[in-house]
Parts: C-alpha cells; structure tokens; sequence
C-alpha cells in the first residue's frame, strides 16, 4: 500500500513549506495490531533544503505505538540496555557535566528506562526528571533507579508542573512527526535562557557507519538531520548554539555503529529563518547508493535461504525484517513462524505470519536472523540458553 494513499503531504519540520524533492522510497511490511506504519517518502524541501519522511499517520497513533508498543524497557533483559546504549548515555553525561552547572534542573524527554539521568546522577546532577509515554518504563525507571518521573507525552506545560533550567532529547527528535508542535509546547518546560540538548543520528556521516542497508530508514525514524539542518531549526525556534559534536559510536553488539550528532541550544528569544543548506540532501542521496551497494550480499544470502526449500523461522521483526518483506526478499509462505524477545510483539502478526516468543520454538527449522547488530546475542541464546540444535542462518558474516 503507498501511504501517499492513505497520509497527506507533510511539511517541512524545519522551516514549515510543502515544495519538497522525492528522494527515495521506503516501504516496510507491517506488524499487525502493533505496527506504526506501512512506509514513507523520504523528501528534501526545496526551501530550507532539510531532509525529513512525508506521508506519515498523525501524532496520535505515534503516541499510542510509544506508550503501548515500546521496545525501549528492554523488558527481556529485566530493564537493562544494552552495553553500546549505556556507553553512549554515559558519554553524554560525561559531556553534558563539562558544559552544564551542576545545580540545574534537568528534565530528559523519552528518557526510556532512565540510564541517562542514572548517569548524570553518577556525575553530579541531583535536580533531575525524566518524561516517557510507556507506563512500563517509567515503573522500571523509578523501581530499578529510584528516578522521579513523569508518564505521558510531552504537551504545553501545566501549572502543576515546574520549568527547567535544561531539557534533554537524546535519541528523540528523529521519532517526532509533528517537530513544530513538539518544540513550542518544549520551550514551556523552559526556564529563561534555559539550555536544550539534542542528541540524533548524523545524516551527513550515515556514509560511514556500519550497519544493514537503509537500517537508518527505520520504521521509526521520521526526520533526518546534519549539523547545518539541525541548526536552521534550533534557530528558527529562538535558540542559539552553544556547543556542538560529532563523533561515530558502537550502537549495537557485533561492531555495528553509528553517527551521532549532539548539540545544545541556549533559549535567547527571537527566531531566524532557516538558510538554504545542501549537506543534507546530498548525504542522504549518499547513504542511499551506499546501502543499495550493500544490498547484493544480502540478496545473495536470501537466495540461497530460498533455495533450502524448507520452511524457516525468522527472528526479529524490526526494520530490517519488515523492509525484506516489503520488498519481496522474504516471502512469507516460506515461514512457519516469526520468532521475538519482545512481549509487546508477540501474539501478533506481521504479514498474516504469527509471532512467537524464543520458548515457543518446537520445531528443527533453520533460523534466519533478521539482525545485524545482534545477531551473536540470539546465536548464543538460540545455542546455550534455549539448547537447540537449529541451523542459524544469518544476513552479516559473523
């Protein structure tokens, strides 16, 4: 199904026009009672030059996916991230303690399970407060850390809530389909010259991460950002930058990585417009014949997982499982079951196919992993925790 069918034209989260450049196409196949959305156009707008996905469903259905269908609890590893997540937050923390008074107030929206502000603790922060939509991780934030915590999606600020002196959105505003919105109803959690901290995935050096194919164009990620895009928008809102990185960082287990960009606004009142900058088209356009070029190897494999001319069992069911479905190189006759860690997933359906849960499995089916970045961790479970004696097949050379 094109979504251009079924969700209108979006605008421009940066500087707010509807005249846009197509740039590629992206389709998933998605899971049913659980899925937010069946695919995007991935655009650049011809005025500000920004990258972003249009034809997406509204904020509603966004929220109702975070609150009900998270995966950010990490339920099945008893609330804990995984060790490259933890890092990366306690690289923030450790940075965010060098440019931050330790005396502010600090506020992390869709802080997950917490592990940033535990890290921000450990480095001298006491005045802090996480938000999340997941009832589930804000019970695990305040059980497992003993965080304060707001539960619900971040809206105009009520009385009865305080301002801040600091708001955090670390891997955040890249999930956020209504960003002008967001951002007006963020800056009344803002006290005066207060500091907002941006931590996304770096368009401009998606070319140099290492990760599956268009695993950047994931199900949710819905806005694409550089240093200069980011920037437009920071402006076009009143803020100031006043401190900026970039770096690559472990974002899984099995050496996968990713690009992460971090920066920080200082609220100062009037708003600019946004400047026409080409990085952000031309490095999208670039991470797109990157990973097509990487498309060959994982045909080849799945050919030859075809040509087994047996049933399988696929587990995972994110981005790199729905984007194979969609386009074709699964097909779904050839699957007894999909297989999920994931509470929230399993019991559901994704291509008319049940999804199960790892002690479900009672057959000798081979395995395909539909995960690069933890592919090791469920070989390991499928072998020494679960003991069974299925082939593994897996997408990335081990």
């Amino acid at each position: 199904m094109n979504p251009a069918e079924v969700y209108p034209h979006r605008k421009c989260p940066i500087c707010g026009n509807l005249g846009k450049e197509l740039i590629f196409e992206q389709r998933f196949s998605s899971l049913e009672g659980a899925g937010l959305l069946k695919g995007y156009n991935v655009v650049s707008c011809k005025s500000c030059g920004g990258v972003f996905s249009d034809h997406l469903p509204d904020s509603k259905k966004f929220a109702k996916y975070y609150a009900s269908a998270s995966k950010y609890e990490f339920s099945h590893r008893g609330g804990q991230q995984h060790s490259e997540e933890i890092d990366r937050v306690a690289g923030l923390a450790k940075w965010l303690a060098g440019h931050l008074p330790k005396d502010s107030s600090i506020l992390d929206v869709g802080c997950a399970t917490g592990e940033l502000l535990l890290r921000l603790r450990s480095e001298g922060f006491t005045d802090i407060t996480g938000l999340d939509p997941s009832h589930e991780c804000t019970k695990r934030a305040r059980r497992l850390h003993g965080l304060s915590m707001i539960r619900g999606v971040l809206e105009e600020r009520k009385r009865t809530h305080r301002t801040y002196d600091a708001v955090i959105l670390s891997a955040v505003l890249e999930h956020i389909p209504n960003i002008n919105t967001f951002l007006k109803s963020l800056k009344s959690w803002m006290a005066r010259d207060g500091f907002l901290v941006i931590e996304v995935p770096d368009l401009e050096f998606f070319k140099n991460s290492k990760n599956a194919p268009f695993q950047e164009l994931s199900v949710e990620h819905v806005n694409f950002f550089t240093a200069a895009s980011l920037k437009n928008l920071l402006g076009a809102f009143g803020f100031k930058v006043v401190r900026k990185r970039n770096f690559i960082c472990a974002a899984a287990p099995g050496g996968i990585t990713g690009a992460v960009l971090t920066m920080v606004g200082q609220l100062k009142g009037s708003s600019r417009t946004p400047k026409l900058e080409r990085a952000s088209r031309l490095a999208m356009k670039e991470y797109i014949r990157i990973s097509r070029k990487s498309l060959k190897e994982e045909k080849r494999v799945i050919r030859r997982i075809l040509g087994i001319d047996r049933p399988i069992l696929v587990w995972g069911t994110g981005t790199l499982c729905q984007r194979l479905l969609a386009q074709g190189e699964l097909v779904k006759d050839n699957i007894i079951s999909f297989v999920d860690s994931n509470p929230h997933y399993q019991g559901k359906m994704l291509a008319g196919v049940p999804i199960i849960s790892p002690e479900q499995i009672r057959c000798n089916a081979p395995i395909l992993i539909a995960s690069w970045g933890f592919q090791d961790e469920i070989s390991t479970t499928i072998k020494k925790h679960l003991k069974l004696k299925n082939k593994i097949i897996t997408l990335k050379k081990m």
